[in-house]
């Protein structure tokens, strides 16, 4: 008799070939030695910085290349790190995105196949899974590890509902699958462990008689404890870093009512408009990448400025006046494209996958005649109602309901309410799988009485249904017909649809580009609706049952990888890595001891080649070159959750950008070489010391460079040195070194100094100011200090010469962290925080010094997680074992959901238990 492991692993192979050839043929371009995928989250030169290589970071990363350093975290024994460090960089930027969605097929297939259902019905849930365009376009925008926490939620799903007896191996490692998730996706994570947990007290509840009543809700609440524990065992690590890194210390987390209302627009600015939940079943209808060309750029609303939104909605309320109103609002404002969009993610589904969603609702509320059990019944209503509600609270700042979950205890940290579209996806994808398999064993699985040719087959059958079935195609018959209709009055309305465009910043020929991508958008819709109403149409006649059953299942796995497949296409981006990443004079420079100096962009705006800088440099050096070349930066790619301390060193400093590259060592500044102006040409360096370092003058022009298009729109920008080039490396002189010796000190407190540091009198060459308590200083302001030497850089370990000719304060210019531990020639010392934000150390007399700054977290954590890894591992090989000695069941008597079929569905259905 074979185990039933062997017959899972025989009916997974063929599902694997397929799920794999559909990924090759969609991310054919990695196999290609110089293409890379594209990846605004996580690029390529982020995961070649020195900061983060593995191992290392697995004990703690300290970002050095941004702002003056911060805690960035630790690598945690996640699937993300593991195959980080086993693909090398640059395999994984070729290769994460289809692995992960490779594996959420898997394991979504691995819970179709516990609930019971047909082979290829767990091969369309999990194509359906794997090519649903909010998972496929997260990836592609840099977040596997989004697509990475779904699968881990399939997993444990799929786990908890597994037979057999080995409950005390199925109900820890699905905590541990949660706990995966957890430290795949972070606050994402988090939003899927509720659902998980709401999975699984359901399950055990449903899987009770009635009668047990309270022994059953506690039996359940303890099985989801162990999951909750075994989720924490596991994510301590995660845990650990996420309340370091994005909540304690970071401004707007306090959960006090002022703080919530004051972040409430920030934390909800990313929510879907009601409207556009109809790119669920039209991709293309707002557009898809800002970028995607012939005018298939993003046109909706989300992530628009917070103002635009409330205008927006009022505008199209029923309320007079404020229409009125938001009406007169929006026209001052017309122009400025910024204000009214700036992103939108993927969020179709399928139009097939939706239709059957709507199939499997309607048929669990037909009664006597329906033919699912009544536990399958109670699961599509629970799936439905998951659906439902994470769409409402998608809509965030659109509708009332998300500040219900607002309110809730550190909801107010996470940002972004359209993340609730992932269980959305999620809910309709199990729900179009429960329809498939009602019509596999319904339509499908009996052979038909034999008829003639399909014709004659589907002319009998139409004569003679009635019900729900005739009541079903009719219906599809005017869905069609409907869209056809709206698609018409849209394309009429196409002088409305510029008007608007054309108010929210696009150009005329833009505006009619984007209204002739989004009227083909709804025709593809209307021809992928008239496909999938064709095929279930065909599956209900009969016309394709028993031997035929085979074409049926061809139908929709073609009709799945087809219509997702093209509607997928505008998210697959490639670029050539080797010419991006090829070094240029300008990064030559500044990668030369670059932990010596700081770089920054001039913040100045009215100066158009400037602006053209400043965006080159904020999307293309800051992200990728810089990180690459481990260039540090003062300025900051991403920063959503910003410490309190920086904020408030940033907004003391502002007004005086002067003291601020001073303070920071920002040596080298990227800028203009002259202007035009009015009066004629105008010396760009001149001008600057005249205004903002009129008596000292340290600003002087480093070294003149042009940028230059190599190829095309597309090709990568080229950088040569010129003396008469419109741009400039500008040194500027007075910046303190990054290390410096100072033999006076003042000792104040945090604010204090805060205060100090801005004033014009001080003068941060000669004096040092210290937070702690230390002898107080010898000499007066303006004693000769010695030069500092480092004897060795990394991110997290410095070590530094110093010959002190007395007592003295050695400062780092870099940023203080109480996890950053020093010594002096080998003995502790205390570490110092000077300057209000950087680092130091006090050297007690005279003499020759090696000053070591080691960056150490705590480890607890970081054991915890990896003795849970290990944990995991044991119990999958004991449940493997346990498995491969039952012999084969069948699908139905195993399954706490599906309620197999025929007679054993029957028998579900009178006892009232999936079991």
């Amino acid at each position: 008799m074979r185990t039933e492991t062997e017959t899972q692993g025989r009916s997974l192979l063929p599902a694997l070939a397929v799920l794999a050839i559909v990924l090759v043929a969609l991310f054919s371009k990695s196999f290609q030695a110089s293409q890379a995928l594209f990846a605004n989250d996580g690029p390529l030169g982020q995961n070649m910085a020195e900061y983060g290589r593995l191992p290392g970071a697995f004990a703690g990363m300290w970002n050095d290349l941004y702002w003056v350093g911060n805690w960035h975290g630790t690598a945690v024994p996640n699937l993300t790190c593991f195959l980080l460090w086993f693909l090398k960089p640059v395999g994984f930027a070729k290769y994460i995105v289809p692995v992960s969605l490779l594996l959420l097929g898997v394991t979504s297939w691995f819970f179709f196949r516990q609930l019971g259902f047909h082979g290829f019905v767990c091969l369309a849930g999990a194509l359906a899974a794997m090519l649903n365009m909010n998972s496929f376009s997260n990836a592609c925008w840099g977040l596997p590890t989004w697509v990475l926490a779904k699968a881990m939620v399939f997993l444990a799903m799929g786990l908890l509902l597994m037979g057999g007896r080995s409950e005390w191996l199925r109900v820890p490692l699905a905590g541990l699958a949660v706990g995966m998730c957890v430290m795949e996706g972070f606050d994402m994570g988090a939003i899927y462990s509720l659902y998980v947990a709401a999975f699984a007290l359901f399950l055990f509840l449903d899987s009770k008689p009635m009668q047990a009543g309270g022994r059953a809700w506690g039996v359940g609440i303890a099985k989801v404890a162990v999951i909750a524990a075994f989720a924490g065992f596991i994510a301590a690590q995660t845990l650990s870093t996420l309340i370091g890194t994005q909540i304690s210390g970071i401004a707007g987390t306090a959960q006090d009512k002022k703080t919530k209302e004051e972040r409430y627009d920030f934390a909800t600015q990313w929510s879907l408009p009601k409207m556009e939940a109809l790119r669920v079943i039209i991709p293309g209808l707002y557009g898809y990448r800002m970028d995607t060309p012939n005018g298939g750029e993003y046109w909706g609303r989300v992530g628009g400025a917070p103002v635009i939104d409330r205008l927006e909605d009022d505008a199209a309320g029923f309320d007079s006046d404020k229409r009125t109103k938001a009406e007169s609002a929006l026209a001052g404002l017309r122009g400025n494209t910024m204000a009214f969009r700036s992103s939108g993610s993927g969020e179709y589904a399928g139009v097939l996958v939706v239709l059957l969603a709507f199939w499997a609702v309607l048929q669990s509320f037909r009664g006597a005649s329906a033919s699912y059990s009544p536990t399958e019944k109670r699961w599509i209503w629970f799936w439905a109602g998951v659906a439902v509600l994470s769409l409402l609270f998608a809509f965030g700042r659109h509708a009332p309901f998300y500040q219900l979950l607002y309110q809730l205890p550190y909801f107010s940290t996470i940002r972004n309410p359209i993340k609730f579209m992932q269980p959305f996806h999620m809910a309709t994808g199990i729900l179009f799988a429960y329809a498939l398999q009602d019509l596999w064993r319904r339509y499908l699985a009996q052979a038909p009485a034999k008829v003639g040719s399909f014709a004659a087959a589907i002319n009998q059958w139409w004569s003679s249904v009635a019900g729900f079935d005739r009541k079903w195609t009719v219906a599809n018959l005017f869905l069609v017909g409907g869209s056809f209709l709206a698609w018409l009055l849209y394309v009429s309305s196409k002088k409305e649809l510029l008007r608007h465009l054309q108010d929210t910043g696009f150009s005329l020929e833009a505006a009619q580009a984007i209204a002739a991508f989004s009227s083909v958008e709804v025709g593809l819709f209307i021809l992928f609706l008239t496909l999938s109403v064709l095929v279930v149409t065909l599956i209900l006649s009969g016309t394709l049952a028993g031997e035929r059953a085979r074409f049926a299942g061809l139908m929709v796995v073609a009709l799945l990888v087809i219509d997702l497949g093209r509607a997928n296409q505008p998210w697959i981006k490639y670029y050539d890595y080797q010419e991006r990443y090829a070094a240029n004079p300008v990064t030559d420079i500044l990668r030369q001891q670059a932990y010596e100096h700081r770089v920054a962009v001039m913040p100045f705006q009215g100066f158009p080649q400037l602006s053209l800088l400043q965006q080159f440099y904020h999307s293309e050096w800051l992200q990728h070159q810089f990180p690459y070349n481990n260039i540090q930066s003062m300025d900051i790619a991403q920063e959503p959750r910003q410490r309190t301390e920086n904020v408030k060193y940033r907004d003391q400093l502002k007004a005086a950008p002067v003291r601020l590259w001073e303070l920071t060592n920002t040596r080298y500044l990227l800028g203009l070489t002259a202007f035009q102006s009015p009066q004629g040409v105008v010396n760009f360096v001149d001008l600057f010391n005249q205004q903002l370092d009129p008596v000292k003058k340290r600003f002087r022009v480093h070294t003149p460079f042009i940028l230059k298009q190599s190829s095309g729109p597309e090709g990568p920008v080229q950088v040569e040195t010129n003396t008469g080039g419109p741009f400039a490396i500008i040194e500027f002189t007075g910046a303190l070194p990054r290390a410096q010796l100072y033999s006076h000190w003042r000792t104040m407190p945090d604010e204090q100094a805060l205060l100090e540091l801005g004033g014009a009198e001080f003068d941060a060459t000669k004096t040092v100011l210290v937070a702690e308590s230390i002898p107080a200083p010898a000499t007066s302001p303006g004693a000769p200090t010695n030069p500092v030497e480092f004897a060795s850089y990394s991110s997290k370990l410095i070590r530094l010469k110093a010959h002190a000719a007395g007592p003295a304060v050695l400062l780092l210019n870099d940023k203080h962290d109480p996890n950053w531990k020093v010594t002096v020639n080998g003995e502790p010392a205390e570490l110092l925080r000077c300057n209000y934000l950087m680092r130091g150390v006090y050297l007690k007399q005279a003499g020759e010094y090696t000053v070591e700054f080691r960056f150490e977290l705590p480890g607890m954590a970081r054991k915890i997680s990896w003795l849970a890894v290990g944990v995991a591992l044991v119990l999958s090989g004991l449940l493997v074992a346990r498995r491969e000695k039952a012999p084969v069941e069948s699908a139905a008597a195993k399954a706490p959901i599906s309620g197999g079929s025929g007679q054993k569905r029957a028998e579900t259905k009178k006892s009232g238990s999936g079991k």
